[in-house]
């Protein structure tokens, strides 16, 4: 029993760590249902994908420890790409605004 308690709150330690944050536009208003993924430093693999809400927000919770970076997009906004970081076993990292700048790329008509 003791053996299970151990691994159940090493386990509960190791996914307590959160990223949040708000996205918004070149106007300063929020982006709603943006793309948020987070990935792993070392091999670029996808750790947790979540999306902006109503009011530009958006939480990634339940993460282990580990070197990361995100990428955050929306169509005809530019992409946001974080610098890596590191985030602890019970660390809340919070971005309070990422500003997505209007993309310069059109698409053409169609046909």
């Amino acid at each position: 029993l003791l053996t299970f308690l151990l691994i159940e709150t090493s386990s509960a330690q190791q996914s307590s760590a959160s990223i949040r944050g708000k996205v918004i536009d070149g106007d300063n208003q929020p982006v709603l249902f943006a793309n948020v993924v987070l990935y792993t430093l070392a091999d670029s693999s996808i750790v947790k994908v979540g999306f902006t809400s109503e009011d530009g927000t958006f939480n990634l919770p339940e993460l282990v420890s580990g070197k990361y970076w995100i990428k955050i997009s929306y169509v005809s906004l530019q992409s946001y790409v974080s610098d890596p970081f590191e985030l602890g076993t019970i660390d809340a990292l919070s971005w309070q605004e990422i500003k997505l700048a209007t993309s310069e790329n059109e698409l053409d008509a169609v046909v």
